[in-house]
């Protein structure tokens, strides 16, 4: 039989694994444009010249409601997620076991919250918060004494790191209008599970509000309760609505959650900011339509920013483009005001401001030009021309991102990734500028990308021939200064 330490490790190793395999769910989204390859001009000069890929630079009944968002996440997850929701909910359940709260929540709020106690300590997060709400009995796991033990976990991540820096961001703008003297701004989390901003953020200038399940506030509130009471500099607690977000549905006879949220003492007039934290997924659409429209009527008359990281499917949104995105706030009264995709759409960090609050612009105005300006992320969905293209349908000669500027080397190991299934590499010449090139070196068929840039130039790791501008061979070991004599020979 195993002992206590060692089921204590594999618990720990356990949660590690749901948490990193939870939280890789997609790829990263692409960004240089490359043009499909084209091929050398003659079989003479290709065996001079690598094969280029023209290249420019573009800088998510009787069950409780914890139950039901755990069986949404299994749904929306696929077999993976099954087995990981599985897992994590088994190691959560274990480093819960002595919690003196009596927390009960999915094992995706608490994965999350054990996240981002992990990437504090780790010095990637500023999060001084999610540490402390852990059960003082197994948080030692995550210490900062421990948290190398871990740091293989750190890549996967990042999904939680980003979009908690996203919503603080978007937060901090919004809180940076509010005037001394005024009413404090109001700050609703649709959602919160474990959302650490109520207590990291809290001040005179704003009031939280948190939304969640009614079998989470009571345990919630007592976690709360002992944090406070160990900070009193952080004396003020969120006011917290127990409501389950499918009761947001038109037809289902219950106060909207405006109602609810001003029953609880939340003033219309006064700014106001609703963050969504990867909620959306696990609701229905209807539900989803019902909570937008009731946004929609506040914003009708209260200077209102709505903050995503979350799916938006439900609001009839399944591509990553920002088009796509603006249309459906702005027949709801509001502007869009950032906008990026992760996961091929799947995800979007946006956030968008009323436009119809009675005429009132200052909240606007002062978001606008504090935030980075928009980026148009459409992709060309169709084109106008004389019907010869039709004829023989390609995706070549045409622009796609591959990865941002800054990733593309001029010094050291090239980047390689793949367009269409085709390998390719891409580093910067002496100039600076970006070059594409097919992953294959024209010599022996050796990948490029294992190669090495020196000078400008991308050198083969195998017989060390280097390609330069263009793709041009600029250098055979064997043949020292007469390379370029003979390649324009060649031409």
């Amino acid at each position: 039989m195993a002992s206590r330490s060692t089921m204590v490790v594999a618990i720990m190793a356990l949660a590690a694994f749901a948490t990193s395999a939870g939280a890789f769910t997609g790829t990263p989204s692409a960004r240089t444009l490359g043009q499909t390859p084209r091929s050398a001009t003659s079989s003479r000069q290709g065996l001079w010249r690598a094969p280029v890929v023209a290249s420019a630079v573009v800088d998510e009944s009787t069950q409780s409601g914890v139950d039901k968002v755990n069986e949404a996440s299994k749904k929306f997850g696929g077999p993976l997620s099954v087995v990981t929701d599985s897992l994590s909910g088994v190691a959560f359940a274990a480093l819960h076991a002595f919690d003196d709260c009596g927390v009960q929540d999915a094992a995706k709020n608490l994965r999350v919250l054990w996240t981002r106690a992990f990437l504090a300590n780790s010095g990637i997060l500023e999060d001084d918060v999610a540490y402390e709400l852990l059960p003082e009995s197994t948080r030692g796991f995550v210490s900062p004494a421990a948290v190398g033990a871990w740091s293989a976990f750190l890549p996967f991540c990042d999904w939680i790191k980003a979009r908690t820096e996203y919503l603080d961001m978007i937060l901090t703008n919004f809180l940076g209008n509010h005037v001394e003297g005024e009413e404090p701004y109001q700050v609703v989390v649709i959602g919160a599970g474990y959302d650490t901003r109520s207590l990291r953020r809290q001040g005179p200038n704003v009031n939280f509000y948190e939304v969640d399940l009614p079998e989470i506030v009571d345990g919630k509130g007592r976690l709360y309760s002992k944090y406070t009471n160990a900070h009193p500099e952080r004396s003020t607690l969120p006011t917290m609505i127990g409501m389950d977000l499918d009761e947001c549905r038109g037809d289902s006879g219950k106060p909207s959650i405006i109602d609810r949220l001003v029953e609880a003492g939340l003033k219309p007039g006064v700014p106001t900011m609703f963050t969504f934290e990867a909620v959306l997924f696990y609701l229905e659409p209807d539900a989803v339509q019902g909570l937008m429209n009731s946004l929609t009527d506040y914003g009708q008359k209260t200077e209102t920013v709505i903050a995503f990281t979350d799916s938006l499917k439900g609001l009839g949104v399944t591509k990553p483009f920002l088009p796509e995105v603006q249309p459906v706030f702005k027949e709801r009264g509001f502007e869009t005001l950032t906008h990026r995709a992760q996961w091929g759409g799947a995800v979007h960090f946006t956030s968008s401001v009323s436009t119809t609050a009675d005429g009132q612009t200052g909240l606007r105005d002062h978001m606008q030009s504090n935030l980075p300006p928009l980026i148009n992320s459409y992709a060309p969905q169709y084109t106008l021309n004389s019907g010869e293209l039709l004829k023989e349908p390609s995706f070549r000669n045409s622009w796609y991102a591959v990865t941002l500027s800054g990733e593309v080397p001029s010094e050291g190991t090239p980047y390689a990734t793949r367009l269409w299934g085709e390998p390719m590499v891409l580093f910067r010449d002496k100039n600076g500028e970006v070059q594409c090139l097919r992953d294959v070196c024209p010599h022996r068929a050796a990948p490029l990308s294992m190669g090495t840039v020196s000078e400008g130039s991308l050198k083969c790791m195998y017989h060390g021939w280097s390609f330069g501008k263009d793709g041009q061979c600029d250098d055979v070991p064997t043949m020292p200064g007469q390379v370029s004599a003979l390649f324009q020979s060649l031409l």
